[in-house]
């Protein structure tokens, strides 16, 4: 059973996520030690205000004395991670949130915004200077355009939100961003697959061509020796508008790893993608 202290901690994150200013007023005036309490996973009041789209409870909050670099416990993300409209992620900036602040998992603001679709947190984001090409390291499963290539998803429970042309336009226009930005058109995830590898795969025509536009190859090799023309065979338009770009480049003489190595490095990936779940 919860004591009373226990409830008033798990009552402040649900008002926070619910964007009840009021609430978290009351809850505040009662005990003012729940404002950097610990939520599920450790994740701050603070955080699910700026994921409500309250821009009221952020202000309120910081204010009162919110931290605004306070990482949650256990995925080290801060408030900026959870900036849902680009007058919070402006308002937490201005407050001193660092903007290329890395998660337990080595993810950052800017791939939180491109993920969940959040357009104009990413302008703000890459407005202030996000890095466009920051790059994991080895194991590391998406870029940020392969981010926004990905089903967008929903901030609050991880659901890949429906599909519309309008979800569809909203990542050609991230996607945009990000290369008028200076995004590597061809940098690579563990899988030594580019963008225009998952666009073809997801049959993005757009953004195909936007990433043709902007410099990339479609004939460099994944880690199974696929090029974007073996994406997208299921693509008949797709495979038209990339058929001038195609050359003749054999396969590699062997592949670069045994199979239990590729095995190995698979599972890293997709360990590491585990934070691409929300922490709540």
């Amino acid at each position: 059973m919860k004591d009373a202290k226990e409830q008033q901690d798990e009552d402040i994150h649900l008002a926070a996520r619910k964007g009840d200013l009021k609430e978290i007023q009351r809850i505040l005036s009662t005990d003012p030690s729940t404002l950097n309490a610990n939520g599920w996973m450790g994740a701050k009041p603070l955080y699910y205000a700026a994921e409500s789209g309250s821009l009221e409870c952020v202000q309120f909050l910081l204010n009162n004395g919110a931290q605004v670099n306070e990482p949650s416990n256990e995925s080290k993300t801060t408030a900026i991670f959870g900036a849902s409209t680009a007058e919070i992620a402006k308002l937490l900036l201005e407050n001193g949130a660092e903007l290329n602040v890395i998660s337990q998992r080595g993810r950052v603001p800017l791939d939180y915004a491109i993920q969940y679709g959040h357009e104009d947190v990413v302008k703000v984001l890459i407005a202030h200077g996000a890095n466009v090409n920051y790059d994991k390291g080895p194991n590391f499963f998406s870029t940020m355009i392969q981010w926004a290539i990905e089903p967008a998803r929903n901030s609050r429970n991880n659901e890949a939100l429906a599909e519309s042309d309008n979800s569809h336009r909203v990542r050609e226009r991230i996607v945009e961003l990000l290369l008028k930005a200076g995004a590597d058109p061809n940098q690579t995830n563990v899988y030594k697959q580019t963008a225009i590898n998952k666009a073809c795969r997801f049959g993005q025509l757009g953004i195909v061509e936007l990433l043709l536009k902007y410099g990339a190859n479609p004939n460099l090799r994944d880690i199974s020796g696929d090029t974007a023309f073996d994406e997208a065979k299921e693509h008949t338009e797709i495979l038209k508008v990339l058929e001038p770009f195609r050359k003749d480049i054999p396969l590699p003489p062997r592949v670069q790893c045994t199979p239990e190595e590729l095995v190995q490095r698979l599972l890293k990936a997709d360990a590491d993608n585990c934070d691409s779940y929300s922490i709540h």
